[in-house]
Order: C-alpha cells, then structure tokens, then sequence
C-alpha cells in the first residue's frame, strides 16, 4: 500500500484505492501477467482488511514490534476471528452493578464474593456469545445411541443429496450454488463440517470471493498461506530455539514408566 505506520484510515482508503486501479487484474491481458496480477491483488486486499480494522491493525503493530513472539501472535489472529464475540464492557458492568447490590443486602467473605462474580460472569457470557460448529453446545444429536438411530436416516440423506449432485453438476452442468461452492472449499481444506462451521461468517465470505472452490485459486491461496507461515516461522526466535531442540533430542517420547 506504499503507507507509513502512522497513516490513517482515510490514508488507507485512498491509498489502496490508488493501488488498486492500477493492479487490477482486469487490467491485464496476458494470461501470465493476469495471474500474477490476482495473486497482487489478493495480498493488496489482505493489507487492506487487516488495516481497516482497529483491533487487526493493534495487534499487526504488536507482531511487527515482537517478531519473536510467533505463538502468541498467532495465537491473538486465531483468537480474534473464532473467540465468542462476547462484550467485556458488558460483563464488567453488570458484574459490578449485582456484586455491589448482593454486598448491601448481607455481609459476604472473599470466597462467596468470588463465587458469585463467577456465576454472574458465567451467566452473561452464555447469553451473550455465539459459538457454532465444534465448539457450539452439545445436542441431543451428539449422543452415541442417536446417532446410531439416526445414521441409517443420514445415509440415506447423503446418498439423495450425492446423487442430486452428479444430476445437476455432471449431467445438466449448472453453475455450483453457495452451498455447493462451501462444500468444495471444506473439502480441499480438509476440513469437517463443524470445524467449517465454527469459522466466521467474514471469513467464509472471504472464501467465496477468492473463488477458493476453484483449484487454480486454492492452490495459490494454499502457497501463499504456507509461505507467509514459513517465513514468519523462520524469523521467530522461539521456533528457531525449538527446531535446535529437536536437532539435539529428537521429538518428545513417552516410555512405559511415564
């Protein structure tokens, strides 16, 4: 984007607006040249996501202050888009308000009072967050001897759906619907359909307007990932120390005595 540290949002705007109108890869007509225009464009659109957002851009200014912190930078990216959107402000207030009511109604020691935020904690949280996929709550549908019940209903559900697949895709040749570009994105990231589940609903967006469906796409999307995880590995400090570990002991082992 061509910007300084200190550039501000307008600035961002206008410098990738600026960038962008000349490396669009409808500006291109070689194939070679338009193919490494989208992959341009791509990473242009990345900076430009990441930048926009206050608490993406907080935590990029930390990563480039503390390079050698790989884990916990990861750790804060992954956090930040599959953490429960939950409002801390929210839980600190009402917190506040009911422990100092239930403090003039009688005279509690430290453990009750801790106990007590606790649970008003607890109870805010659960009504507040939005956890989908493998991490939502469980179901009826998640214990054993209903699956088993419902696995001949499933089969018979997938084995409909396969062949409604193979009529529209292969033999009618329609166009993949959004439901059919997801299931293709899941399958090449390997991906189970909670865990797919469980990603935002940004991210999964995201997906789609890369046209990951596509194998052209996912490819250079895949090397693109992969690399940016190799180099910020190769510059961590904490990972250069791991990788000398393992050079000098070989991998954790368990015997039979442990």
């Amino acid at each position: 984007l061509q910007i300084t540290r200190e550039a501000t949002k307008a600035d961002i705007k206008r410098a990738f607006r600026a960038v962008a109108s000349k490396t669009h890869p409808d500006k291109f007509q070689d194939p070679s040249e338009k193919r490494n225009a989208e992959i341009r464009f791509k990473k242009l659109a990345t900076a430009y996501d990441i930048l926009r957002d206050d608490e993406f851009r907080q935590d990029y200014d930390y990563m480039l202050d503390h390079p050698d912190e790989f884990y916990m930078n990861f750790y804060r990216a992954w956090r930040r888009r599959n953490y429960p959107n939950v409002d801390v402000r929210i839980v600190l207030a009402v917190t506040i308000s009911l422990i100092s009511d239930k403090k003039k109604q009688r005279r509690m020691t430290k453990q009750q009072i801790k106990e007590e935020e606790e649970q008003i904690i607890r109870k805010v949280i659960e009504d507040k967050m939005d956890i989908r996929g493998v991490y939502a709550k469980p179901t009826i549908y998640d214990l054993l001897w209903v699956q088993m019940v419902m696995l001949p209903i499933w089969t018979f559900q997938y084995l409909a759906w396969y062949c409604s697949w193979i009529y529209r895709i292969w033999i009618l040749k329609r166009d993949y619907e959004k439901e059919d570009k997801n299931y293709l994105i899941r399958k090449k990231m390997c991906m189970s359909q909670g865990q797919y589940d469980a990603l935002d609903d940004e991210t999964r967006e995201k997906y789609l307007k890369l046209e990951l469906w596509k194998q052209e796409n996912f490819q250079v999307w895949k090397a693109e990932r992969d690399e940016e995880i190799r180099i910020k590995q190769a510059s961590s400090g904490r990972f250069k120390s791991y990788r000398r570990y393992l050079k000098n002991n070989g991998p954790g082992r368990m015997y039979f005595d442990d």
